[in-house]
């Protein structure tokens, strides 16, 4: 096994690891969950003026199943037309299996209720882990992944990179400002977003010189 490649399993095993945490602590009730979800809470909600209120409740939409969905779509497309299968399928497992049915089969299974606060944005489903945290971090982290393969200028790749990375952290941020996520329950999604991102990205890698 390359070096490279190694090191993408060891970094999905540590975020891995990091899932299994919260749900260790989530299902055994630990004590220090609850001072961490209420001391970053109260952190991220400190400022509920009206400007800040609408710029969160517009970041969330953008980690929406139907905003993800569209831009799903639009990307598959465009792959299609340049027939790049192998990053097609990639990409569709990372978005469909595991940002959307992995996830929706955990919430059944862990069945968290939601924050008590007052709701900003309608919620469906249980709360653990958050739906919005894993699947923009699959679907935008596979889109700041396949970046550099069609985008060979450094700069206009990197700036578009860091406006992805930002944008996954703000829809995370944004859960628990609009009331509707505890701060555990977005940290694990991404931690196992980040898992499965880094877990098929040797993969990809792999089956895409191979075509």
């Amino acid at each position: 096994m390359k070096k490279k490649n190694r090191d993408y399993y060891v970094f999905s095993a540590v975020f891995l690891s990091c899932f299994v945490l919260f749900a260790l602590l989530l299902h055994f009730k630990h004590p220090i969950l609850n001072v961490l979800d209420e001391s970053l809470t109260n952190l991220i909600r400190m400022d509920m003026s009206p400007p800040v209120t609408s710029f969160f409740k517009g970041i969330t939409k953008m980690g929406n199943t139907a905003t993800l969905a569209v831009i799903i779509l639009l990307f598959g497309c465009w792959l299609a037309i340049k027939k790049d299968w192998t990053a097609i399928v990639w990409f569709f497992f990372n978005t469909a299996i595991i940002g959307g049915c992995l996830n929706l089969a955990l919430k059944y299974l862990f069945n968290r209720p939601r924050p008590s606060l007052t709701h900003l944005v309608y919620a469906a489903h249980s709360s653990f882990p958050s739906g919005h945290s894993m699947g923009s971090m699959l679907t935008y982290g596979t889109l700041f992944l396949l970046l550099p393969l069609f985008i060979r200028q450094k700069l206009p790749c990197r700036l578009i990179q860091l406006m992805l990375a930002g944008l996954v952290i703000f829809i995370g941020i944004s859960r628990v400002y609009v009331g509707v996520h505890y701060p555990s329950d977005v940290l694990a999604g991404f931690s196992l977003g980040l898992s499965g991102l880094f877990a098929t990205y040797p993969t990809f890698l792999y089956f895409r010189k191979k075509m």
